[in-house]
């Protein structure tokens, strides 16, 4: 009898115990993607606030965006794998980055002057920073920083953007991964899974702003002087 009872405790147990070790690995594994695309941010803003200094012409361009977005990846997209090599694949993902604006006005608010998004295009074995691009978005459904915002409050902006004085800049940096949410084949445009891509086996893997973009990490800096413009973002 007791036998008995105790397999009947291990049938009704080890599955929930199975179930509990596959969910741990995939908190883990969720909290390590947070990490990474925050680490990402961080080298991000390190390459941006240095690369342009001992140039007599400070400003930062696009190249030095493109650059320094593409360095910054190597820590989660090692060699070429952050390149594109054929868009409809069911489980790839890539990376995007998307820098904001801000501007401190009277009265404790600020203004969202532009937002820029450095993607990465589709290529080859052969790809490199010439295959990353950059487009102005005016308030992109991909990220938590709003654009085009006038004398809102600064948490309107961006939720870490508590406070910011009259006349500073700000520069919120975010880093996401990129998994487009349809694939296309033969029979026309299929849904895709973010849980299968991203190696999870029970965890719902959802973006914060519903979109194709996942595990939104965000950096806030005042830029050294002279390497932004309020007016426009990075040109080449």
């Amino acid at each position: 009898a007791n036998r008995g009872a105790i397999l009947i405790e291990f049938a009704i147990c080890m599955p929930i115990l199975i179930i509990l070790l596959f969910y741990v690995h995939d908190l883990v594994k969720i909290k390590r993607y947070y990490s990474q695309t925050e680490f990402v941010a961080q080298q991000f803003v390190n390459v941006i606030q240095n690369i342009s200094q001992k140039r007599e012409d400070k400003t930062i361009t696009f190249s030095d965006l493109k650059y320094a977005c593409c360095l910054a990846y190597l820590t989660m997209y090692p060699g070429y794998s952050r390149f594109w090599r054929g868009y409809g694949r069911e489980l790839i993902h890539g990376a995007e980055m998307y820098v904001t604006y801000a501007e401190g006005e009277s009265g404790g608010t600020a203004s969202s002057k532009w937002t820029a998004c450095i993607y990465t295009s589709s290529g080859s074995e052969n790809d490199s920073a010439e295959h990353t691009g950059l487009f102005v978005v005016p308030d992109h459904g991909y990220t938590r920083a709003r654009g085009n915002l006038t004398k809102v409050t600064p948490t309107a902006i961006h939720p870490l953007l508590t406070k910011i004085e009259p006349g500073q800049s700000k520069i919120i940096v975010e880093c996401v991964m990129h998994y487009p949410l349809v694939f296309a084949d033969i029979n026309g445009y299929q849904p895709k899974s973010p849980r299968k891509a991203f190696g999870c086996f029970f965890a719902d893997i959802k973006s914060v702003t519903n979109s194709d973009a996942f595990f939104h990490s965000a950096v806030i800096f005042t830029p050294k002087p002279g390497l932004f413009s309020s007016n426009s973002p990075p040109t080449n």
